[in-house]
């Protein structure tokens, strides 16, 4: 943003003043001492930030020069947009925009990027005074700007926000309040509960009604128990239903499973890798078969071009000559033209010698002396002898004009004579005491209503101090700066004190909740622990688990040997039946694989009749025909008879075997039955039981381990409930002690308050207002003396003047007419000049006739000397005009004129010796470039056409052209056949990997041809179909069930139960619950009743309303205590966030400070830091010394606190607008050297801020200049 244009109405001393055209970059305005310097640095701050009030004693720069206190300023932000601020003190802020809108003061945020005026008067705009003072750069407005620029939240100030939030605060609730919000619903909770226990007292019917209305909610709830169990009855019922058809689509598919052929595998997605394959297979075939047609007709093409290689070796050299051709023939063009041109130039030259003389020729011009000295001799004589002509033309006339005075004057003669005369001098000097004295009486009068005016003011000034005050009262304080120090101090201590203690009342709220979620979940873990039933000891837990497992493991073993055991048992059954008799048997082939050769047959007929491949099907269908015929006849023919020999067992070897295995499974038994009771059996359970035992046992082992998990849980939460409740106690006395120290500082004020005659309700943020007041009432109380004083010596001085003015009159014996006496002493004044001038003409007359007679004679003399001077003069012109033999007559005129000419002919002579080189160059180069092509024709054995050396080559570059294009295609055919020579090859290998391809995948689809691997492929994709019915449907089974053991116990349901049984039990579950329904209506009918009773009891005695009216302050109460706490939460939020980014952004602002700093000094000092912990400032420089602000220079430490400005400028600049800056003379302190330093970084700031520098000093104004290439300087005292 910049300022454009200045416009005051009236301010301090300027009246109708402007300064426009302002520019962008960097403008200096020099003024002297009150040439207003500080007044238009003053005037921009309030036509940005308004006027002060009239109260503070800061200056106001009332209109001295009359006109409305204010004025105008024109700005232009960075996006384009121009603004006019007029502001008045009377009229308030008017806002022009562009399109003609006016706006108020919300838009002048908006327009300064949010930046307030702390910002702009100590970073942007500032003198001397604000440079000296670090501690406005880390005020909280500042801090807080740059805080809210760089986190992008815009217009929010966080002071403002901050003081918002404690305001807000403040009003929901304090400690030792009375009219917050929370104390005030303390007070009306506590007796609407008074007035409540008032009235429920004795009210034993209330009470027993009560107690009905309990017992049927309990009638209530039973029955909705009872409700709740039926409807999850009947939902299972309805979940049977709803996967009544997933159960049957379940045993079709498996049925379906079972009847098709068992294919172990087949490839993914077979089918289409087969199509796929016979497709590359058959494209590859047809590409190979293009392939050789292309080769074929690549190798024709290439025997029908013939290339002339002797043309394309000179190439080069034709087309080289082909980028000249477009030269040669604009030379051939341009020759003749040239051989006119110099014929022209030499007629212009000789005629030009014509005009100059019949004595000029070529030798007489280039002889002349045309140099500068000798045109500047021509000049300076021309010049001499034009001034002496001046000068003898003047002084004619002068001396005419005082020829003619004097013959008046000798024809004036008066004689005249006065009466006043001898009291001229006392007249004279009595008249010029008149206007004093008319001063004096206007200022006696102004006076004495000024001195009424402010004695009213310092009347309303001590009553606005203080009840008691008056003017003695005003007069005993003393308003040093040690009791503003101590106001600030205390106000900067009660201000941390309240910090304190709201910081530690957060901290508590923060502590107590940390204590209630802690104990919220230990109650949480023990009721996780009660809640989990462990009656089998951890110890025994573990043995019994042992215990199962080896059942686990040996009940297989135990059935395999039973197994066993029995099959022995039906070898020795068969022995004793079949003895030792041998036995015949007739072994003969089966019949079966005949029939399924048959249909093998008609189902490969099938698949060829649907793949389109009939013939091959047929032929199939022969060959199993022929085979299952063949087969048969085999059969027939073969029929085989068997002696199975007697069985020979050895009885006692089988006994034993049979023993053996007894003892085996009874030894099993035993050993699985101890298990079996120290697990609480009875028996030898099922191995279904036995699972279920270990599932509970596993379920009890995970309770135990998470009691563990929960015990350490619960034991880290007591070590941080007994940590939080120490801190709470530490915060808790902390709080005490600091609410007891603010106590002390608030007896400490009070006491001072009453020493200095203050009230005690005095708050020490508003002390500062009183002293204001105070001082404005003491600069009153010396405006009223001084009056007082300025009053007295005016009436003094009235009364001198009218006793010297009787006097004078008596003197004169002139009568008093009764009118002001200075009107009289005016009259008396008049007629003593009217005598004086009759009496001083004749004097005066003699007087002017000596002086014109003195002054003609010296004119005569100088008129001689002028015409020496010239005669001098006019013989060295005829002295130099022998010297170049040229007539004496010649003026210096005419000679100027020949000098010219002379200049015109050398022109003409530099033209035609330009020319006659054009032509010699011209005729060169066609020369040889026509030799080139000659050459060229010769060595390709061409001969000439005698159409000329352009056609001859442009025939040439054609051929070659062609040429070259010829070569290119033999190329191109070269590289193409090439090219499908190697695609050919590819494409062959592509083809031999493809038909193994097609092999492996055949006898991954266990198929000898394609047509198999075909009728595979539908085999697999009914299989895999039916499989996934199957597995859809147990899937949803599954997800009814929602674990992988009960829905095995729904399928047993299913297939135990029938569909209309399940809609029959659906409908009877139905009515129950109606009926249900039924009684819980009547209950509840019973149960408004008495509620109605209760409500009429309520009603008697108001209970209800004000129990309904306790409710809501409850919630309100509620309410407000989260908005409280929402508050102090943000309010401790945001302060450790603004700690934290003024840690993380000072880095930047320091870097861009440490930049100037260096340039400044001069490289002195090659850093600047602040610890992050504190806020001091300290310097280091070449050799590593650090220092801080207080063991620097005045100067130096005033040009760190420029470099720190600098970087906050660079720093707000990144996020906001770009605001003008404003530097009144603060370069003062600085020397010659540094002071060019900081001019250098002022500029570099003016590339990006528009910069306005006063000064009153000359000195820095031309350092300015020297530093600044065209820097823009503006004198006050010109435009005042």
């Amino acid at each position: 943003m910049r300022i454009t244009d200045l416009n005051i109405d009236g301010f301090g001393k300027f009246n109708d003043f402007s300064i426009n055209d302002l520019g962008e970059g960097l403008t200096v305005l020099h003024g002297e001492n009150e040439a207003g310097k500080s007044t238009l640095l003053s005037f921009i701050r309030r036509m940005f930030f308004g006027f002060p009030d009239k109260r503070s004693n800061i200056n106001h720069y009332p209109p001295f020069k009359g006109g409305l206190h204010g004025g105008r300023l024109s700005i232009q932000v960075d996006a384009g947009i121009g603004y006019t601020i007029e502001r008045y003190a009377q009229n308030g802020l008017n806002i022009y925009l562009p399109d003609g809108i006016i706006k108020d003061e919300n838009e002048i945020g908006k327009i300064l990027g949010n930046a307030d005026k702390d910002v702009f008067e100590n970073v942007y705009a500032f003198g001397l005074d604000e440079l000296q003072d670090f501690n406005k750069l880390n005020g909280d407005s500042i801090n807080g700007k740059l805080y809210s620029a760089g986190t992008g939240i815009g217009a929010a100030s966080i002071p403002y926000i901050q003081n918002l939030f404690e305001k807000k605060k403040g009003a929901i609730f304090k400690p030792t309040g009375k009219k917050p919000q929370i104390n005030t619903l303390f007070t009306e909770l506590n007796k609407i509960e008074q007035e409540i226990n008032d009235i429920e007292d004795g009210q034993y019917a209330y009470d027993q009604l009560h107690n009905d209305i309990r017992y049927k909610e309990k009638e209530i709830s039973d029955l909705k128990n009872k409700k709740s169990a039926l409807l999850e009855k009947q939902e299972h019922v309805r979940s049977l239903l709803s996967v009544w058809d997933d159960w049957v689509d379940l045993q079709t598919h498996g049925n379906k499973i079972e009847e098709l052929p068992k294919l172990e595998s087949f490839p993914d997605n077979g089918l289409n890798r087969y199509t796929g394959i016979k497709g590359k297979i058959q494209e590859l075939y047809e590409n190979i078969a293009g392939l050789n047609s292309s080769i074929e007709r690549n190798r024709k093409e290439q025997s029908n071009i013939a290339v002339d290689e002797s043309l394309l070796l000179q190439k080069d050299i034709i087309f080289e000559l082909g980028k000249g051709i477009e030269k040669y023939r604009a030379e051939k063009e341009e020759l003749p033209k040239v051989k006119v041109s110099l014929q022209t130039e030499k007629k212009r030259f000789d005629s030009l010698l014509q005009e100059l003389g019949p004595d000029w020729d070529e030798g007489k011009l280039n002889g002349f002396d045309r140099s500068i000295p000798a045109i500047d001799t021509v000049r300076k004589r021309h010049s001499e002898l034009q001034a002496i002509d001046d000068e003898i033309k003047n002084t004619r006339q002068n001396l005419k004009r005082i020829e003619d005075l004097i013959s008046r004057i000798n024809k004036k003669h008066e004689v005249v004579s006065g009466k006043l005369l001898k009291q001229r001098s006392a007249i004279l000097n009595i008249a010029d005491r008149v206007v004093g004295y008319q001063a004096n009486v206007g200022q006696i009068i102004s006076n004495e209503t000024k001195l009424d005016s402010k004695k009213k003011e310092l009347t309303d000034i001590l009553q606005d101090i203080g009840s008691n005050w008056d003017e003695s009262s005003l007069g005993d304080f003393h308003l040093s700066s040690s009791a503003k120090e101590y106001s600030n101090a205390m106000a900067s201590n009660f201000k941390n004190a309240e910090l304190n203690i709201h910081d530690l009342e957060a901290k508590l709220e923060w502590a107590m909740l940390e204590i209630n979620r802690i104990n919220n979940n230990i109650l949480k873990i023990d009721s996780k622990i009660n809640a989990i039933n462990m009656k089998i000891p951890e110890d025994n837990l573990r043995e019994m688990l042992a215990c199962l497992k080896g059942l686990r493991a040996k009940y297989p073993y135990l059935k395999e040997k039973e197994m066993d055991l029995k099959s022995l048992e039906r070898d020795d059954n068969f022995a004793s039946i079949m003895g030792k008799v041998p036995v015949t048997v007739s072994q003969h082939m089966p019949m079966w694989p005949a029939g399924a050769f048959v249909v093998l047959g008609f189902a490969v007929l099938a698949a060829g009749f649907v793949y389109e491949n009939l013939h091959g099907g047929i032929i199939v269908c022969i060959v199993l025909f022929i085979v299952a015929i063949i087969y048969f006849i085999s059969l027939r023919k073969s029929g085989i008879s068997a002696q199975v020999p007697a069985i020979n067992v050895d009885t006692a070897r089988q006994d034993n075997v049979k023993e053996q295995a007894k003892r085996e499974i009874q030894s099993i038994r035993e050993q699985m039955l101890s298990d079996a009771i120290f697990c609480n059996f009875k028996a030898i359970p099922e191995i279904s039981v036995l699972e279920e035992r270990y599932d509970d046992l596993k379920e009890y082992a995970l309770g135990l381990k998470t009691i563990s998990y929960l015990n350490l849980e619960r034991d880290k939460l007591e070590k941080d409930k007994k940590a939080s409740s120490d801190q709470y106690a530490f915060l808790e006395a902390k709080l005490d002690d600091m609410r007891y120290s603010y106590q002390n500082i608030q007896i400490e004020w009070n006491e001072w308050l009453i020493s200095c005659n203050l009230d005690v309700e005095l708050a020490p943020d508003n002390i500062s207002d009183k002293f204001a007041l105070v001082r404005e009432g003491k600069d009153k109380q010396a405006v009223i003396n001084d009056l007082h004083s300025q009053l007295l010596m005016c009436e003094k001085s009235v009364e001198d003047f009218e006793e010297d003015a009787k006097k004078l009159l008596d003197l004169c014996k002139c009568d008093i007419t009764g009118r002001p006496i200075d009107l009289d002493i005016i009259k008396l004044h008049d007629d003593v000049n009217a005598e004086y001038a009759n009496t001083g003409k004749v004097e005066q007359l003699q007087q002017d006739h000596e002086e014109l007679v003195e002054q003609s004679e010296m004119l005569n003399v100088a008129l001689k000397e002028k015409e020496a001077e010239r005669s001098v003069v006019l013989n060295k012109w005829k002295e130099w005009l022998a010297k170049y033999d040229l007539s004496s007559n010649m003026t210096t005129e005419s000679i100027l004129d020949i000098f010219a000419a002379i200049r015109n002919c050398y022109e003409i002579q530099d033209n035609i010796k330009n020319l006659a080189e054009n032509i010699e160059s011209y005729t060169s180069s066609i020369d040889v470039y026509e030799d080139k092509i000659r050459g060229t024709l010769d060595v390709c054995g061409r001969k000439g056409s005698g159409f000329g050396f352009d056609t001859e080559l442009e025939t040439l570059r054609d051929d070659v052209e062609k040429a070259v294009s010829e070569k290119n295609q033999l190329d191109s055919l070269i590289s193409e056949m090439d090219k499908l020579s190697f695609s050919l090859k590819e494409a062959e290998n592509k083809h031999l990997d493809h038909l193994n391809d097609m092999s492996t995948l055949l006898k991954e689809g266990v198929a000898d041809s394609e047509d198999d691997f075909v009728s595979n492929a539908k085999i697999w994709d009914d299989l895999s179909q039916a499989r996934n019915g199957y597995n859809i449907a147990e899937l949803h089974l599954r997800k009814l069930s929602g674990n992988d053991d009960e829905h095995l116990i729904i399928m047993d349901e299913l297939k135990n139960s029938k569909h209309d049984l399940l809609k029959v039990q659906e409908s009877e579950i139905a009515e129950n619950i109606n009926e249900i329904d039924d009684e819980l209506e009547s209950l509840s009918n019973e149960k408004g009743s008495i509620k109605n009773q209760i409500t009429q009891l309520e009603g008697y005695n108001e209970g209800s309303t004000l129990r309904l009216e306790l409710g809501m302050l409850k919630e309100e109460l509620n309410e407000k205590s989260r908005e409280w706490a929402t508050y102090s939460i943000a309010q401790h939020i945001l302060s450790k966030a603004m700690e934290r980014y003024e840690k993380e952004r000072q880095p930047a602002v320091i870097t861009e400070a440490q930049s100037f700093f260096i340039n400044i000094t001069g490289g002195k000092y090659e850093r600047i830091y602040s610890p992050l912990d504190s806020s001091d400032i300290f310097v280091e420089d070449k050799s590593g010394t650090h220092k801080n602000i207080v063991e620097l220079s005045r100067g130096t430490a005033e040009q760190l606190y420029l470099a720190l400005r600098f970087g906050f400028i660079k720093e707000l600049g990144k996020h906001s607008e770009s605001l003008p800056i404003v530097f009144d003379d603060i370069l003062v302190n600085f020397d010659p050297v540094r002071s060019r330093n900081a001019i250098s970084s002022i500029s570099e700031l003016s590339s990006s801020n528009q910069v306005l520098y006063f000064t009153c000093h000359p000195r820095t104004v031309e350092m300015f200049r020297d530093v600044v290439h065209g820097v823009k300087v503006i004198e006050l005292n010109e435009l005042d």
